[in-house]
């Protein structure tokens, strides 16, 4: 099944697919991957490296579970302010991809990452104009950027029903080892192992995947310390060439599904309404003039599947489609807000 079709077989009332939770984030996973300027099934990628290093470090299996769903959900949220990120930084694909390119000790790289990135692609005069305006006042958006990511991401795992532990985990996404991170000052043995699992397969998935074992290797040790936890990378580094071996030869989607620690679980007729909403109302959520739209499309398509006589089944179709009709388009809306 390609990436594109993962949804094509939820929708029919009665979930005779057996549809399961994990399959949903994976397929939001896709759509996070084009929205954060990576080739899709880079999270999927990201989770298998993550998994795998945390059964080599000896886990145990509600952690390894943890480890799975921060792994499908850490940078979802990066794409509910991309209104913001564009208004101040023109193409905030680049902007975001371009972040796993820098260990962010201290102020100082931070702000040659912030002014290499204002504003890209603008006239002089209008670069010159929003960087008025930003010094003004318009800073404050970025300050509060991440803890937006972490808001938003959470409101929308707690309507999944997922574990405090998940969701604990998720929150600490942008944590890093020298405290210089998000939530300001935590660090060390004070972030959750799952965490820091998933912040270091991030990374090296993406070093790997673009220039090879040697360079994710390189990128890991220079950070021990910094942004990683020394011994996860020492962890890592001891078994990358099996870790990444075993990820070349596999359908990433399949193994991650594969892995899911509740893949007995599978949801109910209401609990899939449930969830699809929860997404819908999360996808609107990036641009201020989407909030309630899916929403919207969903209740006038369902009314229009009954006056046309569709048959209950095929009008609970019709809405489901509606409420996810804008899950991958959305990653493109940025694009509207630069012009």
């Amino acid at each position: 099944m390609s990436s594109n079709t993962r949804l094509q077989h939820v929708g029919h009332q009665g979930n005779s697919g057996g549809t399961n939770l994990a399959e949903l984030l994976g397929v939001l996973s896709l759509a996070t991957d084009l929205g954060m300027g990576q080739p899709m099934e880079h999270m999927l990628r990201q989770c298998l490296i993550a998994l795998r290093l945390s059964e080599r470090m000896g886990l145990d299996e509600s952690d390894r579970g943890v480890v799975y769903y921060t792994s499908l959900l850490a940078w979802v949220g990066c794409n509910v302010d991309a209104y913001e990120q564009a208004k101040w930084f023109g193409d905030e694909f680049v902007l975001k991809a371009d972040a796993r390119l820098v260990d962010f000790t201290g102020p100082a790289p931070a702000m040659r990452y912030m002014v290499g990135h204002f504003a890209a692609g603008k006239p002089v005069l209008e670069r010159a104009r929003l960087a008025l305006a930003f010094l003004a006042g318009g800073h404050r958006d970025g300050e509060v950027m991440l803890e937006n990511h972490w808001r938003a991401v959470d409101d929308l795992m707690l309507r999944l029903g997922l574990a405090q532990g998940v969701r604990d985990s998720v929150g600490q996404t942008f944590a890093r080892w020298d405290g210089k991170g998000v939530p300001r000052g935590l660090g060390g043995e004070d972030i959750l192992i799952p965490s820091r699992l998933v912040n270091l397969a991030d990374v090296v998935e993406m070093f790997h995947r673009t220039a090879g074992l040697d360079a994710a290797l390189t990128v890991a040790a220079q950070r021990a310390g910094t942004q990683f936890d020394p011994a996860v990378v020492e962890a890592f580094s001891g078994e990358a060439a099996a870790l990444f071996a075993e990820l070349d030869d596999v359908n990433c989607w399949d193994a991650v599904m594969t892995a899911n620690p509740a893949s007995d679980s599978r949801l109910t007729d209401d609990e899939l309404d449930n969830v699809l909403e929860a997404f819908a109302d999360f996808v609107d959520v990036k641009s201020p003039y989407t909030i309630g739209h899916s929403r919207g499309v969903a209740d006038l398509s369902e009314d229009a599947a009954r006056a046309c006589g569709l048959n209950p089944s095929d009008v609970t179709l019709v809405r489901r489609a509606a409420l996810v009709h804008d899950l991958t388009n959305h990653v493109h809306q940025s694009q509207v807000f630069r012009n």
